[in-house]
């Protein structure tokens, strides 16, 4: 469509398909695709909807994917912006720019008080469904959108924190490993499992993938035939030690 004399026609985004509206996706036939459903009697849905419903459940597993997007590469913009809104992100941007660049307090002392803390209590991260074990590790996502929960029944599970419901996003067995600790990694892609043995588990949230990885190290020495039951990420991401019996670890 044109806006005017001289102004150059926006063409169709590529990714936009017609034939999307005829196609029918069976939604009840694996398990993957089963979560997508919104009633358990529902079969099929429409192509459109199948592409919505997979932009969402990746977003409430994954959060902000930001990371994904390259530096100085802006989001697209929806069709209709105008330029009032341009000038007003620009000025936002300003103002967090001052912000963080200024030495001024940005809390006032007079609005903390010396005497009272207020408090509320909040649901509980995991209320969506509670491990049946003991839980003996929980971490939160860089983004703060994802929570996890390890423990002794082998299950790794993964939270969206909305502050309301915090529904179960993913869930993954590891029938070889009772769970003692789990990380995600500084870029919030992983997710590292340790527990009662001495191999290690590495979850691909983008994927879904489990990799197994096997124990460390060629010979068996004193740290690395003991299990690793505590586990530690380097705050740059480059190196993660591992916790074990007798005060003895490895790097």
């Amino acid at each position: 469509a044109f806006s005017g004399p001289g102004a150059k026609a926006r063409a169709a985004p590529a990714w936009q398909d017609d034939d999307d509206e005829a196609l029918a996706v069976d939604v009840s036939a694996a398990a993957r695709t089963r979560k997508l459903r919104r009633a358990v009697s529902e079969t099929t849905v429409r192509g459109r909807d199948y592409e919505q419903r997979l932009r969402e459940h990746f977003n409430q597993t994954h959060g902000n994917v930001a990371w994904a997007r390259k530096r100085g590469v802006k989001p697209a913009r929806a069709a209709g912006a105008d330029s009032d809104d341009e000038e007003n992100d620009e000025e936002e941007e300003e103002d967090i720019g001052s912000a963080l660049r200024s030495t001024k307090l940005l809390v006032r002392k007079s609005g903390l008080s010396a005497t009272e803390l207020a408090i509320s209590r909040a649901t509980d991260a995991n209320a969506a469904e509670r491990s049946s074990a003991v839980v003996q590790s929980i971490d939160f996502h860089p983004t703060n959108e994802l929570f996890l929960t390890a423990g002794l029944d082998k299950m790794l599970r993964l939270f969206r924190l909305d502050g309301a419901d915090n529904p179960k996003v993913q869930g993954v067995c590891f029938k070889d490993l009772p769970a003692t600790g789990a990380k995600f990694t500084k870029d919030g892609r992983q997710v590292v499992v340790c527990g009662r043995g001495r191999h290690l588990y590495l979850l691909d949230l983008a994927s879904s993938q489990v990799v197994r990885v096997p124990p460390l190290g060629g010979q068996p020495d004193a740290a690395s035939a003991k299990a690793y039951e505590t586990l530690a990420v380097s705050p740059d991401g480059e190196w993660i030690a591992l916790g074990a019996g007798g005060g003895s670890g490895n790097v």
